[in-house]
């Protein structure tokens, strides 16, 4: 039975605004989403800088709202890395930095195929946090489903099986990446097999410490409305990276409640919709509409955003589970999910033998 597009009879409630993708810190407040977004304009360029005495930066990857990503030579070696910037200014005794040192010495420890390696990490001369990576020269998933348009279902659980290889590692652990989307995971050729990368892990949370979400803890510090000035929702590229950030958080995060693996598996839900369908669930046309569709609707049917599909009805249902707006009406664990897409695999793979 294909899913049937609902709406769930709930008052709109009071959205605070979030703030957890845009540091690796807890910031005082939603306001200082605002302050986030406009202090990248005056940010540092460190292209053609030496970092820490042995990055050599020449190549600017990704400029977004809370940060910037540079490709760098280690000095000596060549051995080519990628370093996360962040735009906040901390200083080394800063509780912040503090919190983000432990996060960071944590993710350096992970050790999976599907995760990418953390080498190192520090301030910037300006105070900056930065997060040093193996460089992943491939093509990121958001990349290929523009190419395609959707990706095959074969290809596409290849796909998915590796990401959730790399989720199951995170949440066995004890923790959850928090900020998943298909920009953060790179697809590498290796001899005929795509080997799948997970990139970003430097701002995962806690789960067994109890730590709430960054989100969480700055709206409980801030107001209980919306504060991002119309004049900052106007500007193109901040609208563009607010709701590209959107796309994929799930409804617990836009709450500001303690975020589980069940967080981690609803984005997943999200990139398996984007992936097959080519078409992002919920797409919003502002900022107040994307809020009201992640908290109280639920993406429409494969049938309706794409007619010339053909997908496993039963890959569908598997999908809007994990896009369930409650958690404990989503699949509970990562081994719950990878039998359903066991199964999946296996049915397309015998319907593929016949052919």
């Amino acid at each position: 039975m294909r899913p049937v597009r609902r709406e769930t009879p709930l008052i709109m409630p009071q959205v605070k605004l979030l703030s957890y993708h845009l540091s690796p810190t807890s910031p005082e407040g939603c306001c200082a989403l605002q302050e986030m977004m406009t202090s990248d304009r005056d940010n540092e360029n460190l292209l053609g800088s030496l970092l820490a005495g042995r990055y050599e930066i020449f190549c600017l990857l990704e400029d977004g709202s809370k940060g910037a990503v540079y490709k760098a030579r280690l000095a000596g070696d060549g051995c080519l890395v990628a370093i996360k910037v962040w735009h906040e200014k901390l200083l080394a005794s800063d509780p912040t930095f503090k919190r983000f040192e432990e996060k960071a010495r944590l993710a350096a420890e992970l050790s999976q195929e599907n995760l990418v390696s953390v080498k190192d990490f520090g301030l910037t001369d300006s105070g900056c946090p930065f997060l040093v990576t193996d460089f992943q020269p491939g093509l990121s998933l958001a990349e290929l489903i523009a190419q395609l348009t959707e990706v095959p279902a074969d290809r596409a659980l290849r796909v998915f099986f590796q990401v959730l290889a790399g989720l199951s590692y995170l949440h066995a652990r004890g923790l959850v990446h928090g900020d998943l989307k298909p920009s953060k995971i790179i697809l590498l050729a290796e001899d005929e097999d795509e080997l799948v990368k997970i990139v970003d892990l430097g701002i995962g949370v806690s789960l067994r410490s109890g730590e709430k979400s960054s989100a969480a803890q700055a709206w409980q510090a801030g107001s209980s409305r919306l504060c991002v000035s119309q004049d900052l929702l106007n500007c193109d590229k901040n609208r563009k990276l607010l709701d590209y950030n959107l796309l994929y958080a799930s409804p617990e995060q836009l709450r500001g409640e303690k975020l589980d693996e069940r967080s981690d598996i609803y984005s997943y839900g999200c990139i398996m919709y984007e992936t097959l369908t080519g078409v992002a669930p919920l797409p919003q046309g502002n900022f107040a509409e994307a809020i009201h569709k992640r908290l109280l609707l639920q993406p429409e049917p494969f049938a309706v955003v794409r007619e010339d599909l053909s997908l496993p009805e039963r890959l569908e249902e598997i999908v809007f589970k994990s896009l369930e707006k409650e958690p404990s009406r989503r699949y509970q664990s990562d081994s719950e999910l990878l039998e359903d897409l066991k199964q999946v695999d296996a049915a397309i793979g015998f319907h593929r033998s016949l052919q």
